[in-house]
């Protein structure tokens, strides 16, 4: 055999003379006639073939054109043969061919006794060889937090690895660089070089970047090779396919892997230090000190943190994701409180020293960040400051619970998604306590969005308007929001927001808005998915409610034109004047009644007319400023027309999410109200019930009564709810 053709072949050009030697020794020859089929598409690819003489055309199927044409020098089936996989195509003898054919058996067994061999031509790959994975398992078994898994496992992970090939001091990855896998060292040393300048040293068969896979979070360290080294690599999409399909290794990971602070997390544990008793007194220097000995842990979701009984051996701090502290009560659980991210917890039984009273489990895939009791101790000698803060803290914890709970009406946000108890303690702070007693309307539909709200107490109806009248939308209590899409959106509040129950709503409003979202982009993101959550269930609720479409927010209904009977002075234009002034009354509607006698002498009232067959379609207006009285027409002047109130009809919402017209009044009152006027120049009362037609209508409609009254007409009831501050109610 001619050895000149191995060495020129690119895929053994790392080879040794002596290691091409080797391979050539596995090679025999074999030939074909021309149009002899070489191997079938779909066939196992047991050999891979080096062409000698002759031309090979590769093909989907024999009958089919060509999608490839080799010849000498080049090898035929090497891709399939390394990777396991079978043959993705046919290949035929185009011309007489003389071919070295590498049998599966001689392959394996050259790589068993020359790993080298097996690890240059993966590289020359640039992925893993079916013929290194029993190299590959052993060192996997030789790694610490992989040697609990079984060989069905670590198999799997052979399976993904690809190798890869740095130069003395070539860098692996950087600190602050995103995760790109996890590294297992072939061969070669890597120098870790940690923020603070500190450095050790991993060897061949150690793991690299495990935790900031794990986690997601940036690496804490930078890699540099110390001189020529291989490492075989475990892509990001590769472990996290790996560990959803295999929960009980993220598990396993989670319970074993911990890794060091980066530069960016040790600045946002210095302020989230800041804020408990224990360490608020220290010196800067001396917060360092701390957070260079907390360390990052990985708890997957449904995992405990630890169970009661365990020992108190750490303080954690939930840098993302929540946990869940749970009692068990009579063979229950119950859950005692929901952290987030800057939330604490375990403090007591590392401080006393006790064993776990209660459990903490994930709820989520969560981050934590720990210091341990080793850690804590030393930090105690070191820093005698932190011993007597120590001492107070104990004291104020056993003497008083803890103050570090969220107001309630933060609870439905805090749960909602990723804030910090520094974003949610902010957004605190710049609420207003507004109280609202039952009936009170927050604000109405198509109004501008001026504010969002909390709900401290109390329960609030969002109804908006719908083809058949209002429709619930949301009934909200304690810890709920809402009014959040008209910031987000800029446009109109959706919906009217109706008090059904008394009680302390917290106000955020527009421009502290803007100033949370400019300096908190995420909490953007949180109101948005809530948002979205809100729209599918409000449209839903509007589709069921009637197929025709709603008004236009803020456009006023027309009502059909009312002809006056013969002889009844026709109502003046919307653009006419009224005693009075104010502003111009909602359009009503009259009820159908019988004609009322024609008084002996003077004039008679005016009474308005509607059509049955159209009834009116009504649009609540804004609140309306209450009507100045008017004043008594003059001798001989035409006779007066009723004035509408500007007051919207009185409305129930009903739990089936529609607004229900107030019964009609009863037949005395109708008639009372149609009786020709004693003192025909007085002024007309403003009396407002409902008509015959909306009994059947869907919509609400009014008739107007003219039973004459001295006093004047009252407010109306829609107009700016009263707001006093807490407590003063």
């Amino acid at each position: 055999m001619d050895e000149n053709l191995i060495r020129n072949v690119p895929l053994f050009a790392s080879l040794t003379p002596d290691e091409q030697q080797a391979l050539a020794e596995c090679a025999r020859v074999a030939t074909f006639r021309a149009e002899e089929a070489v191997f079938a598409r779909g066939d196992s690819s047991d050999t891979f073939c080096l062409i000698q003489e002759g031309w090979v055309k590769l093909s989907e199927a024999p009958n089919r054109p060509a999608v490839a044409t080799l010849g000498p020098g080049s090898l035929l089936g090497e891709a399939d043969f390394f990777s396991g996989s079978p043959r993705g195509l046919a290949a035929s003898a185009s011309t007489a061919l003389t071919m070295w054919v590498f049998e599966q058996a001689a392959i394996q067994g050259l790589i068993d006794r020359h790993p080298a061999i097996g690890l240059k031509i993966a590289l020359a790959l640039g992925s893993g060889i079916v013929h290194y994975r029993r190299h590959l398992l052993e060192r996997l078994s030789k790694v610490a937090f992989l040697q609990a898994l079984d060989g069905e496992k670590r198999r799997a992970v052979v399976e993904r690895l690809s190798p890869r090939a740095l130069q003395a001091n070539d860098v692996l990855y950087r600190s602050g660089d995103a995760p790109g896998g996890l590294y297992l060292i072939e061969s070669g040393a890597f120098r870790l070089i940690d923020d603070d300048g500190g450095s050790r040293v991993a060897h061949a068969g150690e793991a690299l970047g495990e935790m900031s896979a794990l986690s997601g979070k940036p690496h804490p360290e930078t890699a540099q090779a110390v001189h020529p080294a291989i490492v075989w690599q475990l892509s990001v999409a590769d472990f996290t396919r790996l560990t959803d399909s295999n929960p009980q290794l993220r598990s396993l990971l989670g319970r074993t892997l911990r890794a060091g602070l980066s530069a960016a997390d040790r600045v946002q544990a210095v302020d989230v230090l800041r804020r408990l008793p224990l360490f608020s007194g220290l010196e800067r220097s001396d917060i360092d000190a701390v957070t260079a000995r907390m360390v990052l842990r990985y708890v997957p979701a449904g995992d405990a943190v630890y169970n009661v009984g365990d020992p108190g051996d750490a303080i954690y701090f939930v840098e993302s994701g929540q946990i869940e502290i749970i009692a068990s009560e009579g063979g229950d659980d119950r859950t005692l409180a929901r952290l987030i991210p800057g939330d604490y917890f375990g403090e007591m039984a590392l401080f006393t020293g006790k064993s776990r009273t209660v459990a903490a489990r994930a709820v989520v895939n969560t981050n934590l960040w720990a210091l341990y009791r080793a850690d804590f101790d030393s930090l105690l000698v070191k820093i005698p400051a932190l011993a007597s803060a120590l001492s107070r803290a104990l004291r104020e914890r056993l003497s008083q619970s803890s103050s570090s709970a969220l107001p309630p009406h933060l609870h439905a946000l805090a749960v909602a998604g990723d804030l910090s108890r520094i974003q949610l303690e902010e957004l605190a702070e710049r609420l207003t306590p507004r109280t609202f007693r039952r009936g009170d309307v927050v604000y109405h539909e198509g109004q501008l969005g001026e504010a969002m709200y909390f709900i401290e107490s109390g329960r609030v109806d969002l109804v908006a308007r719908g083809p058949q009248g209002g429709v619930l939308l949301h009934t909200l209590e304690s810890g709920d929001f809402f009014g959040e899409m008209a910031l987000l959106t800029g446009l109109p509040y959706n919906a009217t927001a109706h008090v059904a129950a008394a009680g302390t709503l917290w106000a955020l409003q527009k421009p502290d808005f803007d100033g949370l979202l400019f300096k908190y982009p995420n909490l953007a993101v949180v109101l948005s998915r809530v948002l979205s959550e809100r729209q599918l269930e409000e449209s839903r609720k509007l589709r069921g409610a009637g197929s025709r479409p709603s008004p236009r927010p803020g456009a006023n209904a027309v009502p059909p034109a009312v002809r006056p009977p013969h002889g009844v002075a026709a109502p003046a234009p919307s653009g006419a004047s009224r005693p009075g002034g104010g502003a111009r009354p909602a359009p009503v509607a009259a009820a159908a009644a019988p004609s009322p006698a024609r008084p002996a002498a003077g004039p008679r009232p005016a009474v308005a007319e509607s059509r049955p067959a159209r009834p009116a379609v009504r649009q609540p207006e804004r609140p309306q400023p209450p009507r100045s009285p008017a004043a008594a027409p003059r001798a001989g002047s035409p006779p007066a027309r009723p004035a509408a109130s500007a007051r919207p009809l009185p409305a129930t919402v009903h739990r089936t999410g529609a607004v229900q017209p107030t019964p009609p009044a009863s037949a005395e009152a109708q008639r009372a109200a149609a009786a020709p006027s004693a003192a025909p120049h007085a002024v007309p009362a403003r009396d407002e019930t409902v008509s015959a037609v909306a009994e059947k209508a869907p919509t609400v409609t009014a008739s107007v009564a003219t039973a004459p009254v001295a006093s004047p007409p009252p407010p109306p009831a829609d107009a700016a709810p009263s707001v006093t501050p807490p407590g003063s109610a």
